[in-house]
């Protein structure tokens, strides 16, 4: 059987992957290419990377969720590892994704382990492998997953454009991505070994009013009016009892999202 196409889809903005000199040179071959998505936003000057096996594609598209999509859409074989253009990726990255690959061979989308750049764990990880549920898949961070591009497109799943930076919910669309992957009956696989460097800080994890809108939206898009509760749950996991005027107005917050997702 021929080895597996892998494609690293890199979503940058007024080519900032620029800014990223490690990214630029990793070792890529036929196998293993970079399909780097540049959206011209506040710069008219499309991207040129002159580098063997990589692909540059500019758009005056708007949104992360959207990048992504076009990602998809321009790809038509083999595996896609989803990246931003601040990432890196340890060092044998490329077997290991090959070795899940080849082990779990009925598994359509994989989610591996993120390092930062002092070696540390992003988040906290299973030690184990295990096949990802509703609710696990919340915690999932898009730059860890690997996707079976032929089989998603197949049922016609991509990532809703109304979720992602750039779009009217800045969060919450890897999330949702997976959970209609699950819906469809896909397999998702937690593999417990690190794949891509990132630092631990990022513009999802600071609880602002914004992300708590988005999660309103998401809750609502995942769940339907049972959203409702995972509101009250998430409020409480970052506020805490009592419901203090600040835990009020996070939860006054996340209904607005909600509501705002049933006029989308």
């Amino acid at each position: 059987m021929s080895e597996t196409n892998i494609t690293i889809l890199v979503s940058t903005v007024d080519s900032k992957i620029l800014l990223n000199k490690s990214l630029l040179e990793t070792k890529l071959h036929e196998k293993l290419r970079m399909l780097v998505i540049n959206q011209l936003i506040g710069s008219d000057e499309e991207l040129v990377i002159d580098l063997p096996f990589i692909t540059v594609i500019n758009s005056r598209s708007r949104g992360l969720s959207k990048s992504r999509n076009i990602g998809l859409s321009n790809v038509q074989k083999g595996f896609g590892i989803v990246a931003d253009d601040d990432v890196n990726y340890v060092p044998g990255f490329e077997k290991i994704i090959r070795e899940a690959i080849a082990e779990f061979r009925n598994v359509s989308i994989f989610t591996f382990q993120i390092e930062t750049p002092e070696g540390d764990t992003y988040k906290e990880y299973k030690q184990r492998g295990f096949t990802h549920g509703w609710r696990s898949i919340l915690r999932v961070s898009s730059i860890s997953t690997v996707i079976n591009i032929e089989s998603v497109k197949s049922d016609n799943i991509y990532f809703d454009e109304r979720f992602g930076l750039g779009a009217k919910f800045p969060t919450g669309e890897e999330n949702i991505f997976l959970n209609d992957l699950l819906r469809k009956g896909y397999a998702i696989r937690s593999i417990p070994k690190p794949m891509v460097i990132h630092p631990r800080e990022s513009s999802g994890s600071q609880i602002t009013a914004d992300l708590i809108f988005s999660k309103g939206a998401m809750f609502r898009r995942l769940y339907g009016y049972g959203g409702v509760l995972f509101i009250i749950l998430f409020v409480l996991k970052k506020q805490g009892l009592p419901f203090s005027t600040k835990g009020l107005h996070a939860f006054k917050c996340g209904v607005n999202g909600f509501i705002s997702y049933s006029k989308a």
